[in-house]
C-alpha cells in the first residue's frame, strides 16, 4: 500500500528532500494498493479510521520522505507505523542513487519516464497530481527492487537491495523510536 498526504505547506514545497514542516494541515489524502490504481480524496475527519484501517494492515507501506513528514502525521492521528515493513522510497532511491536529486518527480524519470512532469499540477488539477504521488511510488518501488537486487558488491556479493534493508528498512524504526524519546538523530 503507498499513501501520501497534501497539506496546506507541502504544495508549495519543490523538493520533498528538503522540506521542512511548520504546520500540518491535511488537505488531500491518497492511497494505492497496485500500479496504475489510486483513491483520492480531500481530507475530512470521517477518512480518519478508514485510513487507519488500511495503514495497520500487516502488509509492507511505501511513501516518499514518509519517515520525515508523513508518518508524523499519522501518529499524531493515533495511526501505528510500527505494522508491517515501512519503506520510504526516498531513502531507497538515496540508498541506489546517493549522489542523485531525492524528488519523487526526479526518481520517476528513471523508473517511468512516459509519466513526463505532473509537480507544477499541484494547484490546478490536485487530484491528479495526488494520484501520480501515491502510484509513482508502486512503480518506482518494482524498479528499484529489480535493480537493486542485480546490483552486488564485488567481494562480499551482498545486493544493494540486502543492504537496504539491513541499513534502512530494519535500522528506521530504531533511529525513530529514539527521536520520539528525544534522543537526537543525526541523518
Amino acid at each position: 500500500i503507498s499513501y501520501d498526504f497534501e497539506t496546506l505547506d507541502s504544495l508549495v514545497a519543490s523538493d520533498e528532500s528538503e522540506f521542512e514542516i511548520t504546520r500540518r494541515d491535511v488537505t488531500q489524502v491518497q492511497v494505492s494498493y497496485r500500479q496504475g490504481h489510486a483513491v483520492v480524496s480531500d481530507w475530512f475527519p470521517g477518512l480518519q479510521p478508514i485510513l487507519k484501517r488500511i495503514l495497520e494492515l500487516p502488509n509492507p507501506k511505501l511513501d516518499w520522505n514518509g519517515r520525515k513528514f508523513d508518518r508524523p502525521i499519522l501518529r499524531e492521528m493515533g495511526i501505528r507505523t510500527d505494522i508491517g515493513e515501512w519503506h520510504d522510497l526516498m531513502d531507497f532511491w538515496h540508498h541506489s542513487q546517493p549522489d542523485l536529486a531525492r524528488g519523487l518527480q526526479f526518481a520517476t524519470s528513471f523508473h517511468c519516464p512516459e509519466v513526463g512532469p505532473w509537480k507544477h499540477l499541484s494547484a490546478s488539477d490536485p487530484h491528479w497530481y495526488g494520484a501520480l504521488d501515491v502510484d509513482m511510488p508502486q512503480r518506482i518501488f518494482a524498479g528499484l527492487k529489480a535493480s537493486c537486487a542485480q546490483t552486488r558488491h564485488p567481494i562480499s556479493g551482498i545486493s544493494l537491495c540486502s543492504g537496504y534493508q539491513d541499513q534502512v528498512v530494519r535500522l528506521a524504526p530504531v533511529l525513530d523510536r529514539m527521536s520520539a524519546r528525544g534522543i537526537p538523530v543525526d541523518d
